[in-house]
């Protein structure tokens, strides 16, 4: 008998400790987490977690980004597919401004202020998700450059990494590893989709886009195909003028 009971105590002993384990994986990031569902941006992009809503300078906000992805560093690596630092930094951006506003018609603050900008309402159009994400790129030290495409129909940006230009749309939350022109000549490229907001069809707020007759997944279904059956013609690099903005 006191073998028996002895035997269940290391067997209980036993799955504790494996228990404990599982649990300081998990906490620690080296779970295969939910990539694309609202809890898992929730935890990692929530601006209340790490913002106070009261910041003034995109400096202030990339710094507390840059902190934020310092505590979810191995997370956002299996979401974004890369362990380049670079490359994580502005996916990160990215990723932040598009879980952070939701697509709706904005008119741009008359303040022209990052504050203002960022804090004034949470709805975004392509210009305004553009100008913050560029804010951002430019107080962290990126060369980028932001672009019209299409009779000025749509706008996102390049960022200049060190195999070349690479674009980045805050307003589809895509990643293609070329920029527009190498696109549109064909050049291989890859092309990463995150989590969209618009895809949450219980979320009103992010499906009020559909309200005004335009709809970002086909936006976003055109972006993931730039040069393979959507054809972008670039009206304008750097379109937006941030020399007038206090930022």
């Amino acid at each position: 008998m006191k073998k028996y009971f002895l035997s269940i105590l290391i067997l209980l002993i036993a799955t504790a400790v494996t228990f404990s384990i599982f649990k300081y994986r998990l906490n620690n990031g080296e779970q295969e987490i939910q990539k694309n569902l609202p809890a898992t941006y929730e935890e990692i992009f929530a601006y209340d977690k790490f913002l106070t809503g009261k910041e003034e300078t995109a400096k202030e906000v990339a710094d507390k980004l840059d902190l934020q992805l310092k505590r979810n560093r191995a997370k956002f690596i299996k979401i974004a597919g890369t362990k380049d630092n670079k490359e994580l930094r502005v996916l990160f951006y990215m990723n932040f401004v598009s879980f952070y506003g939701y697509y709706y018609e904005r008119d741009l603050p008359e303040k022209k202020t990052f504050k203002h900008l960022m804090w004034n309402t949470r709805f975004n159009n392509c210009g305004s998700s553009t100008m913050i994400l560029a804010m951002l790129l430019d107080r962290a030290g990126y060369s980028y450059r932001t672009v019209a495409i299409n009779n000025m129909s749509h706008g996102y940006i390049e960022v200049k990494l060190p195999n070349g230009w690479h674009v980045l749309d805050p307003t589809t939350n895509i990643w293609i590893n070329r920029g527009t022109e190498d696109l549109m000549a064909k050049k291989p490229a890859s092309v990463k989709s995150f989590y969209l907001r618009a895809e949450n069809a219980n979320d009103q707020k992010a499906r009020m886009h559909l309200e005004r007759g335009f709809d970002v997944l086909k936006l976003r279904e055109n972006m993931q195909k730039i040069g393979n059956g959507f054809d972008a013609k670039v009206d304008k690099y750097n379109y937006i003028d941030l020399k007038v903005w206090k930022y």
